[in-house]
């Protein structure tokens, strides 16, 4: 491993670099985390056929983790990178920079999915359909249940300010890929927590977190039922693994030396197969509850977000390619839109004479629903989305805090030198300038299930 990194002196200078572009690996490795969603989504509506091998998909899940690791990733670059800027760190600017870049597409998400029953409800009354059509997720008759299509005021309140990960009633009871965006507020919450104590105690803040949240996985594996479970797991704490090792790849980022071998590539990339297929083939059966699963996709997803973000790798250079980055600019409008678009292709086919579940069905999501939901998600962009990426932009410029845009699973956005977007967005690429002079800044270091389902 020394044979990564250079000096800590060298680092520094490194990370007092100006970002003057995109890091287009994150913005790929996005896009795929998007389409792995995709699939998902598609397989589990399509009844998770496991034939020819398609059993795969739900082994190798790992699809929301990885989101949890580019998240931290990219809310903390532009704090690794800029040591003045982690000096002047406000909470309350990144809080308010963060509710500005989410908010407005979560909200208009909330309501594409209240409004979509009403236009199902008009097509099938002006074609004379007759019962069948269910609405999405509650899975009533549109026509003879149309009432009980909607959430209760408590469901919507809860997802309006983003606490309903906490309620088992809640967490899916309008979009079951909503989840995400609740855990995604509490990192929020938490992160200005963890750069203040970053600030004052460098690299132990990180090995705190992780340690922490170790702790709480085990707790929770040995205290708390399997069916209550699941808020815990949708919490800070229990995403705090995945969190805290995006992050560690941000504040090693400038430390991994610029011109890695296409020999130390390979063995890196070799580690992050290894680790992510241990942990999607045995690491589940670790006894006393021992989190091994989790501890070595944070391996993996390390090695792999460092990879992403070097631009000089191969790695990099691959998940660069322009149909990967413009899916990624535009990843976190495609999360919030493609369940519920998916849904409806989905039951589209059934009620058009296909099968609900098996191969047929797959097929359909695969093509059609794709591209419905990519032809749904662009103007989504446009519309909620891009309009506060451009307000963020001329608002932050001069601010002093930094972050990422939604990473969320989905989460679209961009990561700019002196702008504070959320975890869809991706870092630029650093420039290394000479020391300055008097010194450089150091830095410390899952169909009703179907329906149903999350990300």
């Amino acid at each position: 491993m020394r044979g990564l990194f250079v000096p800590r002196e060298s680092a520094a200078i490194r990370a007092s670099a100006a970002l003057t572009g995109r890091r287009h690996g994150i913005d790929g490795l996005r896009a795929v985390c998007c389409l792995a969603i995709i699939l998902f989504h598609s397989w589990d509506f399509a009844g998770r056929p496991r034939a020819y091998g398609l059993g795969l998909i739900g082994a190798l899940d790992v699809r929301n983790e990885l989101f949890m690791a580019i998240s931290g990733f990219c809310l903390f670059l532009p704090l690794a990178t800029r040591p003045e800027r982690l000096a002047a760190f406000s909470a309350r600017e990144f809080l308010m920079a963060r509710f500005r870049r989410i908010a407005p597409a979560y909200y208009a998400a909330i309501a594409l999915s209240l409004v979509l029953p009403f236009v199902a409800l008009g097509l099938l009354r002006a074609t004379g359909a007759g019962p069948g059509w269910v609405s999405f997720p509650a899975q009533v008759d549109l026509l003879t249940q149309f009432r009980y299509s909607f959430p209760s005021a408590p469901d919507l309140l809860a997802h309006l300010f983003f606490v309903h990960t906490f309620f088992d009633s809640y967490w899916d009871g309008i979009s079951g890929n909503l989840w995400f965006m609740g855990l995604e507020a509490q990192f929020y919450v938490v992160f200005p927590l963890v750069v203040l104590a970053y600030r004052r105690y460098g690299d132990r803040t990180l090995a705190a977190v992780l340690g922490l949240a170790l702790a709480y996985s085990v707790a929770v594996s040995a205290l708390v039922p399997d069916a209550s479970e699941r808020a815990f797991r949708m919490s800070a704490l229990g995403g705090g693994i995945m969190f805290a090792v995006g992050i560690w790849a941000a504040v090693s980022l400038p430390r991994l030396r610029p011109g890695m071998s296409r020999r130390r590539e390979g063995a890196l990339l070799a580690g992050v197969l290894a680790t992510v297929g241990s942990a999607v083939s045995w690491a589940d059966r670790a006894p006393l509850g021992l989190p091994l699963r989790s501890v070595l996709l944070a391996a993996g997803f390390w090695g792999l977000v460092s990879l992403a973000a070097t631009p000089a790798t191969r790695t990099a250079r691959l998940l660069s390619i322009r149909p990967l980055t413009r899916l990624g600019l535009i990843s976190y409008s495609v999360y919030l839109v493609h369940h519920v678009t998916l849904f409806f292709v989905w039951q589209a086919g059934w009620q058009l004479g296909l099968a609900r579940q098996g191969l047929s069905p797959l097929a359909l999501e695969l093509t059609v629903g794709v591209a419905v939901v990519l032809a749904v998600a662009y103007p989504f962009h446009l519309a909620f989305e891009r309009p506060f990426l451009s307000r963020r932009s001329a608002s932050t410029s001069s601010s002093g805090s930094g972050s990422a845009a939604p990473e969320s699973p989905g989460s679209a956005g961009e990561l700019r030198p002196a702008v504070a977007p959320a975890a869809a967005a991706s870092p630029a690429t650093a420039v290394i300038p000479a020391p300055r002079r008097g010194g450089t800044v150091g830095l410390r270091q899952g169909t009703g299930q179907s329906a149903r389902s999350g990300t």
